[in-house]
């Protein structure tokens, strides 16, 4: 179960979320959509404990992770003490550290020794296609071999759940579809939650979309039923996108 209940009155943002059709541990990629200012990111940094809501209850699993009445009084577990993985836009990699010790660093800060924490880093590594920049520093990366790495790191801290905030914004177009593709088959028995404006990201990694509107949700459900009966115009945009898509694929099939 993933409960999201909170109010943020500076922010006109007041949302009711609950999905109760999947089990934590299992593979779920929850989108979240919207325009410009509609909330998207406010409900990963509540997830991520970045941002305390005036009042509000978070519940992932069986962890409750908030649990605050109208005067901010009672439970706020903070970041560090929550099992969560941020991949934001900029990969945030440590300038001074190699590849290697980058995704080193979480086993390592853990208390597993130098050669554990490597050989666990190695096998992240193996798993995102970049062994073989183990030994570069992050200036020596492309966007899309950073955002690997960094996917990389987050993993092998061995969150529950994994946020991913825009985190292909600021890539070339031509590099996103194998970073998608990646996410979708290493991201597997993991819970995620993907804020984005993609239309493509949306169709090709959601399992169950919410699609915000000026602080609340307009829609949400799973991405089928959102794609037969879209009822917010983000939905008739994603339920336009996904039936070209498919109609390419499927001229591309029979040509």
């Amino acid at each position: 179960m993933l409960r999201l209940r909170a109010q943020i009155a500076e922010r006109n943002f007041d949302v009711d979320l609950e999905i109760t059709d999947f089990a934590v541990n299992a593979t779920q990629h929850i989108v979240i959509m919207g325009p410009n200012g509609s909330g998207k990111s406010t409900i990963i940094e509540l997830l991520a404990g970045t941002l305390v809501p005036d009042d509000g209850f978070i519940r992932v699993g069986h962890d409750v992770l908030v649990d605050l009445d109208a005067q901010g009084k009672g439970k706020f577990v903070p970041p560090h003490e929550r099992s969560n993985g941020l991949l934001a836009q900029d990969p945030l990699l440590f300038p001074h550290l190699s590849v290697l010790d980058n995704v080193a660093f979480a086993p390592r800060s853990a208390g597993k020794s130098v050669n554990d924490a490597h050989l666990t880093a190695q096998r992240f590594l193996d798993l995102v296609d970049c062994a073989q920049f183990a030994d570069r520093k992050p200036h020596e990366l492309s966007g899309g071999q950073a955002q690997r790495v960094a996917i990389a790191r987050t993993l092998a801290a061995h969150p529950k759940m994994i946020l991913l905030d825009e985190p292909m914004a600021a890539l070339d177009f031509d590099s996103v579809p194998d970073l998608l593709a990646l996410f979708k088959r290493i991201l597997k028995e993991r819970l995620s939650v993907m804020v984005t404006h993609d239309l493509m990201d949306a169709a090709t990694f959601a399992d169950y979309i919410v699609i915000m509107d000026r602080g609340h949700i307009a829609e949400a459900g799973p991405i089928g039923e959102v794609l037969a009966n879209p009822q917010s115009p983000f939905g008739l945009k994603l339920a336009g996108y996904a039936q070209l898509r498919q109609r390419i694929e499927q001229d591309n099939a029979d040509s």
